[in-house]
């Protein structure tokens, strides 16, 4: 669920660290130590690390300068320094840094879950707010999809179906830490009561089921099974995200219906295909004639497997598109209009309004307030 890095030149206080702390009852499943503070701040740097335990007197580059640069870099970590020193001008200047704790080694291991405790819900905190836009750039993304797929995926050489979990309750950590627990994987947070859980099946889907229905009184748990395949993968969120929206304040555990392996690829395929061709004028019944299966065989296993209607999907594919341009372009909305498909900007207007409960030269003025100031606001 969460990340942590152990930066010590002494190996042996990284032994201690590593081993003392009850590191996976707070959420820290991946726990990685360093000897080396320039490989450190590698790290750091390229990859999201939650949290990191840092020691003050390292030889190359302290403590101290590994946060400086850090934090000049734009990690987010959420820093702890453990030193053997107590002088107040090192913890001053720590502090200037942003450090979460300043602890004074060897750290008792009474102090352990104190420190952890705080130090999980800070991270819990960070997580909501770096994941929480983290699904809207999913669903329109594959390389990023395919990112995520592969840092999950097993590492055979054909890696096995993957369990993508939706977890909504009031108690959400304790819910997951379980569920991540008997099914270890990559945890994505949308907010303080919902997160994600993508994670290689661990063993035959109906004990994964037995195990989640202990939840099923406290918790609304919604899954799915898939391939690793980025198109697969936005699939299934796209069906989880809108079961979720249905099931309103409901608990319980849901299995989204399967969708057989030969209509699974062919909907992958027009998925694609209306990602690259929302602009021209689209319908399933054509869809389904170009892609040689029955209409309405098509519409049905559609519906089950996307969750909404090919009309409301292809109004979604659209509206991204054009919320997009509104944001990043100074287009007139005539022209974006067009460029999403729309001929009639009246029926285009409306349609969005309907979506975003402004109209689009709104949504323009409010992504222009909200962001750069120097944009120049479009016109119609």
């Amino acid at each position: 669920m969460f990340r942590v890095l152990l930066v010590d030149d002494e190996e042996l206080a990284l032994v201690s660290l590593r081993y003392s702390f009850p590191w996976k009852e707070y959420g820290f499943t991946e726990v990685n130590a360093v000897s080396d503070p320039q490989k450190a701040l590698e790290l750091l740097k390229e990859q999201h690390i939650d949290a990191a335990f840092v020691d003050i007197r390292m030889p190359g580059i302290s403590g101290l300068e590994l946060l400086a640069q850090a934090r000049q870099a734009g990690v987010g970590t959420s820093f702890i320094i453990v030193s053997g020193y107590s002088d107040f001008s090192y913890a001053r200047e720590a502090i200037h840094y942003g450090i979460l704790n300043y602890c004074l080694k060897p750290v008792p291991p009474e102090d352990a879950p104190g420190i952890l405790e705080k130090l999980s819900r800070q991270v819990f905190t960070d997580r909501i707010a770096r994941d929480s836009a983290l699904v809207s750039h999913l669903l329109s993304d594959r390389e990023r999809c395919g990112r995520l797929l592969l840092r999950t995926a097993p590492m055979e050489a054909a890696p096995g179906p993957m369990g993508l979990l939706d977890i909504h309750a009031p108690s959400l950590l304790p819910v997951l830490r379980k569920a991540e627990a008997f099914a270890p994987g990559e945890a994505l947070f949308l907010s303080a009561e919902n997160a994600l859980l993508l994670a290689p099946v661990p063993c035959p889907e109906d004990r994964f089921h037995a195990f989640l229905e202990q939840f099923e009184e406290e918790a609304l748990l919604i899954y799915d099974i898939v391939q690793p395949e980025a198109a697969a993968f936005q699939n299934a969120l796209k069906r989880i995200l809108t079961e979720h929206d249905n099931r309103g304040g409901e608990t319980g555990v849901i299995r989204l219906p399967p969708v057989s392996a030969g209509m699974a690829d062919s909907l992958t395929d027009i998925l694609a295909y209306v990602e690259t061709h929302f602009r021209q004028e689209l319908s399933l019944q054509n869809l389904a004639q170009d892609f040689s299966i029955n209409y309405t065989y098509l519409s049905q296993q559609f519906k089950k497997s996307v969750g909404r209607s090919f009309s409301e999907y292809l109004t979604e594919v659209r509206l991204r598109e054009a919320s997009r341009l509104l944001r990043d372009t100074r287009m007139r909305v005539v022209a974006i209009a067009e460029q999403v498909g729309y001929n009639d900007y009246h029926y285009f207007n409306n349609v969005f309004k309907r979506q975003f409960s402004m109209t689009p030269l709104q949504y323009r003025n409010a992504s222009l307030q909200a962001g750069e100031p120097d944009k120049v606001c479009g016109v119609q």
